[in-house]
């Protein structure tokens, strides 16, 4: 409680800030959408089908490389669309207008389910220029320069909130 008190949360040892989820999921989706899971040094691409009540899920995992983690905003957002354009070449789905979810495991100001500032790195990253900038706005850029895939990131979460939407399509009573 101390956390979320607008008036505590700043002074609170338990840091927390608001998710903004707009509906949860009922396990009736279906479609193809892609899932960038933004860890440190490591991050993964998913292509993810929803059909009948299944899912199909593809990945595949990607090394930040070092000069990247230590770099500018460009040099990290532009890796991640080259990665996302390359499985999604890989699996043949470009002819496709696709929605992403950014999973990102760094503190982030979310002000709207497709807004989120990011507050401080932490885990090794330093990279210049996205203290204090709206990552799904630098993601969106590096796609929109690149020209090649039509991917348009719909929100942005933490693991632990895509950790729940994930249970919530199986089992649409999971809460916290």
């Amino acid at each position: 409680e101390y956390g979320l008190g607008k008036e505590t949360k700043k002074k609170a040892c338990m840091k927390c800030s608001v998710t903004c989820i707009q509906d949860f999921p009922t396990g009736k989706q279906e479609g193809t959408f892609l899932a960038l899971v933004f860890e440190g040094n490591i991050f993964r691409v998913l292509v993810c089908t929803l059909s009948g009540g299944d899912i199909y899920t593809r990945y595949k995992n990607y090394t930040v490389p070092p000069e990247v983690k230590k770099g500018y905003s460009h040099m990290l957002f532009d890796y991640l669309a080259s990665s996302l354009a390359s499985l999604i070449e890989e699996q043949n789905i470009g002819n496709m207008e696709l929605s992403l979810g950014f999973i990102v495991n760094f503190p982030i100001w979310q002000e709207r389910i497709n807004k989120g500032v990011l507050l401080s790195w932490n885990k090794g990253i330093k990279v210049n220029g996205v203290v204090g900038k709206d990552v799904v706005r630098l993601l969106e850029e590096a796609i929109r320069k690149r020209g090649d895939i039509k991917v348009k990131v719909v929100a942005v979460m933490n693991e632990e909130t895509e950790s729940i939407m994930a249970c919530c399509w199986k089992n649409p009573t999971c809460r916290i």
